[in-house]
């Protein structure tokens, strides 16, 4: 069955899960997200039972992993170009300490725009339209590589480097 996307605007947006405080509250949510991953974990192997081979489901599991990592690398590819380290800061400060529910991983433009302090009706006014349109007009793979990228920037990278320095690291700048 193939299905058809939405139109990104600013105004479907929904905002994923902030861990700044990591308190209490936000345990329920993140043990939630991590069983939902599971689950995903879990379908895809039993999916993909190699019975006749004898690979085991860690093989499994390796190999998709491996298939993730080659379609982010395809998604990072298609971004060379799209945004400036001084963007790519900006997209980070919004992200910071974020958990992105699964069901939300490619809508980094609403985290994005909220953290702007942008309005839906009014933010083609704004000097950051530009940055906001671009975001837009990631296909899902685009946005989900870049959520990925900005997660290991704002992980690993942010202690050790500079945005521009990751990015050229990333083969990105």
């Amino acid at each position: 069955m193939r299905t058809t996307q939405t139109k990104n605007t600013l105004k479907n947006q929904e905002p994923t899960i902030s861990m700044v405080n990591q308190d209490d509250e936000c345990l329920p949510k993140v043990v939630e997200m991590i069983l939902e991953s599971m689950n995903f974990a879990d379908e895809y192997t039993k999916a993909r039972s190699y019975r006749k081979t004898g690979i085991t489901n860690d093989g499994i599991t390796a190999i998709g992993l491996a298939r993730l990592n080659w379609l982010l690398e395809e998604g990072r590819r298609e971004l060379i170009g799209i945004f400036t380290p001084a963007e790519f800061a900006t997209m980070c400060t919004g992200l910071q300490d974020e958990i992105c529910e699964l069901s939300s991983l490619n809508k980094i433009v609403g985290v994005v725009a909220d953290d702007l302090g942008l309005d839906p009706d009014t933010y083609e006014e704004s000097p950051h339209a530009d940055l906001i349109n671009r975001l837009l007009a990631l296909s899902t793979l685009q946005s989900v590589a870049l959520r990925d990228l900005l997660e290991e920037f704002w992980n690993v990278g942010m202690h050790t480097m500079s945005c521009a320095e990751f990015l050229n690291k990333k083969g990105l700048n």
